[in-house]
């Protein structure tokens, strides 16, 4: 396990050619309770931008992006919204885990969590946050639901035993305590898509975790379908499930066993037209409609405000 160094890095340590900005350089330094990373290499950077600009307790969160040196416009971007960003750095990194190990660092919040680029906050996400930061302040995390191609929510510590993955989407949707995160240490870089779960899996089986989850209809973020995780398939992300399970000890023929029954539920899902997952049910209750169709308005809000349509 990685050890990390939590003291405050005012500036990160720059590669050479790299460019930095935000309100740190001019030395406006915040104590919020919210850190959101990140990472972004010439994808939709300002749709997630204004999400975390429009929320109603802004001044909660801190937003860090870590740029993998996007091409020439999207500095021009970062330096538009200069006073929105807490910090920016663009410049060549090692992966999208590498790059988010970045943010970690430099992370002053409470709690931490990461937002891809593309995805956004639901508008109202802040106040939802702020509501189960106050219910539980010592959770070990913080758990909302998330919109991908259609609404996934939950947390299932209790189940690590009988199911590969236990919680359905980390970006957008999982908040880590920041002492919890020293004890796990950084994102295992090795792991090209599964590093976020190699660290859940670790907080799970370290102790019984306290943890806070929204209702279903409390929505946090929403996610374009076709992400990275999504890109790199369901065998190789199997795959990594498999090797994250064995490097913690656990053993090889039971972990083969729920890797099959893994592969059998998915070709159901298949063959049935459902994703295999119990816990979530397609049909939505009216409050979860409602939800979701201003999580849409919002989004289609924020494709309005944008200045750089194309870059």
């Amino acid at each position: 396990m990685r050890k990390i160094d939590f003291k405050f890095i005012e500036f990160c340590k720059k590669e050479k050619g790299s460019i930095d900005g935000g309100l740190r350089k001019k030395n406006k330094i915040k104590n919020p309770l919210f850190s959101i990373i990140t990472v972004n290499l010439n994808d939709d950077l300002e749709s997630t931008i204004l999400s975390i600009k429009f929320q109603k307790y802004r001044n909660l969160i801190e937003h860090i992006i870590i740029d993998g040196g996007s091409r020439k416009n999207y500095l021009k971007l970062l330096k538009y919204y200069n006073k929105d960003i807490d910090y920016w750095i663009s410049e060549k990194d090692n992966g999208i885990w590498n790059a988010s190990n970045k943010g970690v660092t430099l992370a002053k919040g409470k709690f931490i969590g990461l937002l891809d680029s593309g995805d956004i906050l639901s508008k109202n996400a802040s106040e939802i946050l702020k509501r189960m930061f106050k219910l539980k302040p010592n959770a070990d995390c913080i758990v909302g639901s998330v919109m991908r191609s259609r609404l996934l929510s939950g947390f299932y510590p209790q189940k690590i035993s009988t199911h590969l993955n236990v919680i359905p989407s980390n970006s957008g949707g999982f908040f880590l305590n920041k002492k919890m995160q020293k004890k796990l240490g950084l994102f295992d870089e090795r792991f090209k898509c599964s590093a976020d779960y190699d660290l859940v899996y670790k907080m799970i089986r370290s102790k019984k975790v306290k943890f806070i989850c929204s209702e279903k209809h409390e929505i946090l973020s929403k996610k374009i379908p076709e992400g990275f995780s999504t890109k790199y398939g369901f065998f190789n992300n199997l795959l990594e499930e498999f090797k994250i399970r064995n490097s913690n000890g656990e053993n090889f023929i039971y972990i083969s066993f729920l890797a099959i029954a893994k592969t059998i539920n998915k070709l159901l899902s298949i063959i049935r037209n459902f994703d295999g997952n119990k816990f979530v049910k397609y049909k939505y209750l009216e409050l979860e409609k409602n939800q979701i169709n201003n999580l849409n308005k919002f989004y289609e809000y924020i494709q309005k405000k944008k200045k750089f349509k194309k870059i």
